[in-house]
């Protein structure tokens, strides 16, 4: 630990280890916000659960993302060798579901998509909020349509 002391004004400060940087949001209100905008990218895990896509013209890896700090989730695609977008984008989407007691089903409750158009490189979703233990989410990507999506299990 290191200390300093001003004798011109008489005030001593100390300085102590630093401390991580506070998110800016937290649940609901992380709700179609950027993670990494709002501090929420550090310190956050991936989920037990992702997909490798492997072809002759793809290699990524899809990733449901979880930050404890912020109690929010988002899919992270990453491309890791030369995918040509003149072939079409790559939509990438987080998707949660609440349980509903009264309707005895679950139904939606937050679903962002978005576009990758590069060749390679990371590209995140916007989060969705953990509100509680009855809540799922799941990451999905789909190659040039936005009708038939690859997922991982619900998490």
């Amino acid at each position: 630990m290191a200390m300093a002391i001003s004798a011109v004004t008489g005030i001593m400060v100390v300085a102590g280890p630093t401390s991580p940087a506070l998110a800016a949001c937290s649940q609901e209100g992380c709700d179609n916000l950027d993670p990494q905008a709002q501090g929420c990218s550090s310190g956050a895990r991936s989920m037990p659960e992702a997909i490798w896509v492997e072809s002759a013209n793809l290699g990524a890896g899809l990733e449901l993302r979880y930050s404890p700090t912020c109690r929010a989730m988002w899919t992270r695609l990453t491309v890791d060798y030369s995918y040509d977008p003149t072939r079409g984008p790559i939509y990438v989407r987080v998707h949660r579901q609440e349980w509903n007691n009264q309707a005895l089903a679950w139904q939606n409750s937050g679903v962002h998509t978005k576009t990758f158009n590069s060749t390679t490189g990371t590209t995140w979703t916007t989060m969705v909020g953990d509100y509680s233990s009855g809540d799922r989410t799941k990451a999905c990507w789909s190659f040039r349509t936005t009708s038939n999506f690859t997922c991982t299990g619900w998490q």
